[in-house]
Parts: structure tokens; C-alpha cells; sequence
């Protein structure tokens, strides 16, 4: 008798910690997925950058090349 009401009450504080721990997971996948679309943001802006810098020096070399000769 005792034993079974013993058996009953791990198991529904297994359930418990169980559910807490899903939560916390969840939690940190939420945050994780934060933290990949900031990155990818922070990589589409070094792109876009190298991108406008190289813009700069192609608009640079063809102002030597063709308007200065």
C-alpha cells in the first residue's frame, strides 16, 4: 500500500521534471533560432558591404581608365 502511493508519487514528479525540462529545451531552441537569424542577417550585411566596397573601387578604376586618359 504504502509502497504503491510511494511508486505514484515519483511518478507523477518524473512527469514534472519531464515537462520542465521539454519547456526548458524549447525554450533554448527558440533562442537558438533567435541567434541563426541574426547571424544570417549579420552575414547579408558583409556581403552587401564587400559588395558596395567593390562597387566603389570598379566605379574608382573605371574613372582612371577612361575619363582621366
Amino acid at each position: 500500500m504504502v509502497k504503491d502511493t510511494v511508486l505514484a508519487g515519483l511518478l507523477l514528479a518524473g512527469k514534472a521534471v519531464v515537462a520542465v525540462v521539454r519547456e526548458v529545451l524549447e525554450r533554448a531552441g527558440a533562442v537558438l533560432q533567435r541567434v541563426r537569424v541574426v547571424h544570417d542577417l549579420q552575414v547579408r550585411l558583409l556581403r552587401l558591404t564587400a559588395m558596395y566596397r567593390q562597387a566603389q573601387v570598379n566605379k574608382a578604376w573605371i574613372y582612371r581608365h577612361w575619363y582621366l586618359k
